[in-house]
């Protein structure tokens, strides 16, 4: 049984995980060759890869609401070009023998989303563009008993490392920089928390 991959159009490197439990790829990943940097060799720069290494859902953890039945999450939208090289390896030093570059899917212009995800169906029932990119964990909680969602944007992490340490240079950050350019046009640094009220019914 093979389990496609029908959430995440953005997804290019694989067709769905292999869920055939006699077969030694069980449970890994369907790789499409053509977007497999390993498969590519070093010093090729292989483009238009689908998320890119920081994947479609970081550190930041979702929130599940009992009320709602949803799962309020916040996601990458990010494609790279990616080049291996090969590094030795040096104490104390970076160990990423890779170039890349980030940008947001083709025909795109956000580099993230924040959705409210239904857990039993997999349906987008909510997105919202928050002031700048999201860097904290989702919340929920109850007050005067109405529940509310919150959610910390601003510049922080991988993608804000251009903006916080003043790097230029396209490729710096693991090509964070590049991909992010553009942040300084949106937000600054500090923070906004946003609150949604969900629905009193």
């Amino acid at each position: 049984m093979i389990v496609a991959n029908k959430y995440d159009p953005k997804v290019n490197w694989a067709t769905g995980i292999n869920m055939d439990k006699s077969s030694p790829d069980f449970g890994k990943p369907i790789r499409v060759k053509a977007m497999s940097t390993e498969a590519n060799g070093e010093d090729v720069n292989s483009k238009g890869i689908c998320p890119a290494a920081l994947g479609s859902k970081d550190e930041q953890p979702a929130a599940y609401s009992p009320q709602t039945e949803l799962f309020y999450v916040p996601t990458n939208h990010v494609c790279m070009d990616y080049e291996p090289f090969k590094v030795s390896y040096t104490a104390g030093q970076p160990y990423v023998g890779a170039t890349l570059s980030m940008y947001p899917p083709p025909g795109d212009s956000n580099m993230g989303n924040f959705i409210a995800w239904d857990g039993k169906t997999g349906k987008e029932l909510y997105k919202f563009k928050t002031p700048s990119g999201i860097i904290g964990n989702v919340m929920t909680y109850e007050h005067g008993g109405r529940q509310y969602v919150a959610i910390l944007s601003g510049v922080g992490g991988w993608a804000g490392i251009g903006l916080a340490a003043g790097l230029t240079k396209p490729t710096d950050g693991l090509g964070a920089v590049g991909g992010y350019a553009a942040l300084s046009n949106y937000t600054s640094l500090g923070g906004t928390l946003t609150v949604f009220a969900l629905p009193s019914d």
